[in-house]
């Protein structure tokens, strides 16, 4: 399957589960951070 034919809702849905991962990691590492203060 070529990348020109992937749906633009494909992209973005991908996108949007990247970023929510990468957010969720990033909130996860401060919560660790604030209990070893």
């Amino acid at each position: 399957m070529p990348s020109q034919k992937v749906p633009l809702q494909t992209i973005k849905n991908y996108l949007f589960n990247k970023i929510r991962a990468f957010s969720g990691t990033i909130s996860h590492h401060k919560k660790k951070m604030k209990l070893n203060v």
